[in-house]
């Protein structure tokens, strides 16, 4: 039985944090409300507010999901 190995590519991706602080401040929620209600943990969230993350796309589909904003939304663009 053949064994598949999936290979995974890890992105740096550019996140607009303002969407994230600014859904925070406008629901009235401390980052460890936001991060439970994100499924992430507050860990997560601190270093992906400090930019101190490589985020994953499964964390920004979370926050997607429990905020009801689209994922686009939370990349930026990178200018070429």
């Amino acid at each position: 039985m053949a064994v598949s190995h999936i290979k995974y590519c890890m992105v740096r991706l550019m996140i607009n944090i303002n969407i994230i602080l600014n859904y925070i401040n406008e629901h009235n929620l401390s980052k460890k409300e936001f991060a439970k209600l994100c499924n992430i943990s507050r860990t997560t969230l601190y270093k992906l507010l400090n930019n101190d993350a490589n985020i994953t796309l499964c964390t920004i589909i979370r926050i997607a999901k429990a905020t009801n904003i689209s994922i686009s939304s939370f990349v930026k663009q990178k200018n070429t």
